[in-house]
């Protein structure tokens, strides 16, 4: 049960954490569970790729629960994500948005991942 409501004047924080990839190669799922049991999920999948030129963010709607973000990187990034959050649907009848930032010292590193679920 959450106990603590924080609001911006624009959000209310939904849920907010910091999880550590176990792997470079091991994507990392958030879900969330509407009431209707309906799932809302992002995945996040950290590509290194040495022939890019700018590092970048991909999505794609994976299933009809699922968004993917692939972070395509060259070597180690700090702070990288989002500007702002990103509106992803509807949660529960609201507005729903997400951000996030992973830093990472490179791909042998075990990556931080800094994430935000916003209402309006």
């Amino acid at each position: 049960m959450k106990h603590t409501i924080i609001k911006t004047e624009n959000f209310e924080i939904l849920d907010s954490g910091v999880v550590i990839f176990p792997s470079s190669n091991e994507a990392i799922t958030l879900s969330l569970i509407e009431k209707d049991g309906t799932p809302i999920n992002i995945k996040i999948l950290l590509n290194y790729n040495e022939t890019i030129e700018h590092p970048n963010i991909t999505h794609s709607l994976q299933d009809k629960d699922t968004i993917q973000f692939i972070i395509n990187q060259k070597y180690a990034f700090m702070n990288f994500g989002f500007l702002s959050p990103q509106n992803i649907g509807t949660y529960n009848d609201r507005e729903l948005f997400f951000n996030f930032r992973i830093d990472s010292n490179g791909k042998e590193d075990a990556a931080i991942l800094k994430f935000t679920w916003y209402l309006k």
